[in-house]
């Protein structure tokens, strides 16, 4: 694994905390009502909405979870070595940036 990557991915975790937290100033506002009650109505809709694909996928995930295990593994099996190290590499900067934004 590449020690460069996994730099780049705590750096790049870490420049996206102020984004994150200006749009979820931004979400709370408008769903406070305080930006217009059009806003808050349209928040509450897509609330809802998200909450009943949530559920759905829920209550019927073998099916996706074998689909994304099927991809996965027949793409990784095709792919040689140089391009087994590009996916590994590239897993651990994901790693290192999502660990970099929560804490770990």
């Amino acid at each position: 694994m590449d020690a460069k990557l996994i730099a780049q991915g705590i750096v790049h975790g870490l420049a996206s905390i102020p984004q994150s937290l200006y749009f979820s100033g931004v979400r709370t506002l408008e769903g406070s009502g305080f930006l217009g009650r059009d806003l808050k109505a349209r928040n509450e809709y897509e609330t809802e909405r998200f909450m009943r694909v949530f559920k759905g996928l829920i209550s019927n995930e073998e099916p996706i979870r074998q689909l994304i295990s099927i991809v996965i593994t027949e793409f990784y099996s095709k792919l040689d070595e140089n391009g087994k190290k590009a996916i590994n590499d590239k897993m651990g900067y994901s790693d290192a940036k999502l660990g970099s934004r929560t804490g770990a």
